[in-house]
C-alpha cells in the first residue's frame, strides 16, 4: 500500500518535472531551430544531437540546484521573497502530506496572496501572520482529504458543475465581466484560478448533498402542552391536512406559512430531542408523541430521507481526518517579536482562506 502511495506521489513529481522541460525540448528538437544556432558555425549535423544533449544536461543541472537552493529557502526559512514564490510553480515542493497525496507549495501561496490582496484592498483585518498560515495549511489539507473521499465514494464534479455554479454567482454580481473586475481588483486572481476554488467547495457541497444524512421534515411548534396533545390527535386522525393544522396552531413563525416545512437538514443543524426524533422517525407518517425542547412542544411530520453517513460534516470529517496519515514538512510558529504583537491582534476579526465568499 505505501508503495502505491509513494509511486503515485513519484509520478505526479514527474509531472510537474515534465511540464517544466517540455517546450525546451520542443525548441531543441526543432530542425529549424537548431539549423539557425548551428549553420552559422559550420558544426557538422552529426555533432548537433550530442551538443543539444549536453544542453539538456546541463539545464537538467540548473534545474536541480535550483531545486536544492530554492527548496532550502522554502522549508527553512519559510521565504516569501518574489524569486522563491516564481521557484515553487517551477519545483512541485511538497509541504504537506495526506494519506500519499502531496500539498505543493505553489497552491499555498496562491492562497496566502488572495488573502493578504484582500486584505489590503478591503482595509478588512486577518489573523497574525503565523495562525494564517497554518489555517491556509489546514485548509488544503482538508480539500485533499475531501477529494479523495469524493473520489472514493464517487462524488464527482464536472466542468458543466462548476460553469454553472460560476454563472450563477455572475448573474447575482453584476455579470461575468463585474465579477473578473472584483476578482481581480479584490483578490489577484481570474477566473480560472477562482473556478478552481469553486470545484474545492463543490466536493463539500456534493459531499454533504449526496452522502451526508439528511431529513426533509415538517412540524407544528406549540409552547401549551394541552394544546399541543389535542393538535398532535388531529394529525393523527388526518381530518386536516398536516400543512393546515401547522399554518393554524403553529408559534413557528419562521416555518408555519410554509405548512410547517423546515426542508431539508443534517445532524447538527437542529436542537438535539428535535434532531434524534426526527432521524429516527417512519418516512410519511406523524409521530406517535410530543417532541419536548428548550422552544416547545413539537409535532413532526418526517418527508423524505436521504444519505448514507448518520453523522454532521463536522463530526464526520474530524473523524476521517483522526484515521488519515498526515505530514507537514513545514510548520510556522510565532518568532519572538512576532509573539509580542499577538495579544493586540487578538481582537481582529479573521478572514477566512476562502475569502472570496465575498464577491457571492
Amino acid at each position: 500500500m505505501k508503495t502505491n502511495k509513494f509511486v503515485s506521489y513519484a509520478k505526479s513529481v514527474w509531472r510537474e518535472i515534465k511540464t517544466f522541460f517540455i517546450l525546451i525540448w520542443t525548441k531543441i528538437k526543432s530542425v529549424k531551430f537548431l539549423s539557425k544556432i548551428f549553420k552559422k558555425s559550420n558544426i557538422k549535423k552529426g555533432k548537433v544531437w550530442k551538443i543539444a544533449r549536453l544542453v539538456i544536461l546541463i539545464i537538467i543541472g540548473i534545474y536541480l540546484v535550483g531545486a536544492i537552493v530554492f527548496g532550502i529557502f522554502v522549508y527553512k526559512y519559510n521565504s516569501e521573497a518574489r524569486a522563491v514564490k516564481v521557484a515553487v510553480k517551477m519545483y512541485p515542493f511538497p509541504i504537506a502530506w495526506a494519506n500519499g497525496h502531496s500539498i505543493v507549495a505553489s497552491s499555498f501561496y496562491s492562497q496566502l496572496n488572495y488573502i493578504r490582496h484582500f486584505s489590503d484592498k478591503s482595509g478588512q483585518a486577518i489573523e497574525d501572520d503565523v495562525t494564517l498560515k497554518n489555517q491556509i495549511l489546514d485548509q488544503l489539507v482538508d480539500q485533499e482529504i475531501t477529494r479523495e473521499q469524493a473520489k472514493k465514494n464517487h462524488v464527482k464534479v464536472t466542468k458543466d458543475d462548476i460553469n454553472q455554479a460560476f454563472y450563477k454567482i455572475a448573474d447575482q454580481n453584476g455579470g461575468t465581466s463585474e465579477v473578473e473586475k472584483v476578482l481581480n481588483e479584490m483578490y489577484g486572481m481570474d477566473v480560472s484560478q477562482f473556478k478552481s476554488m469553486i470545484k474545492e467547495q463543490m466536493y463539500t457541497e456534493k459531499i454533504q448533498s449526496n452522502l451526508i444524512s439528511q431529513v426533509n421534515a415538517k412540524h407544528i411548534l406549540i409552547k401549551d402542552e394541552a394544546k399541543a396533545k389535542d393538535v398532535l390527535e388531529q394529525a393523527k386522525k388526518g381530518e386536516k391536512s398536516f400543512e393546515d393544522l401547522a399554518k393554524e396552531f403553529s408559534e413557528d413563525t419562521g416555518s408555519k406559512d410554509n405548512g410547517g416545512d423546515l426542508n431539508w437538514f443534517s445532524r447538527g443543524q437542529m436542537v438535539k430531542e428535535f434532531e434524534d426524533a426526527a432521524f429516527s422517525q417512519e418516512v410519511g407518517k406523524v409521530g406517535d408523541n410530543l417532541i419536548k425542547s428548550e422552544y416547545g412542544y413539537h409535532i413532526i411530520k418526517v418527508i423524505e430521507k436521504k444519505g448514507t453517513i448518520d453523522k454532521s460534516f463536522t463530526d464526520w470529517m474530524t473523524e476521517v481526518k483522526s484515521k488519515a496519515k498526515i505530514h507537514k514538512w513545514i510548520n510556522f510558529k510565532a518568532s519572538q517579536s512576532d509573539s509580542s504583537k499577538e495579544s493586540q491582534s487578538a481582537d481582529q476579526p479573521s478572514t477566512e482562506p476562502a475569502a472570496i465568499e465575498a464577491t457571492q
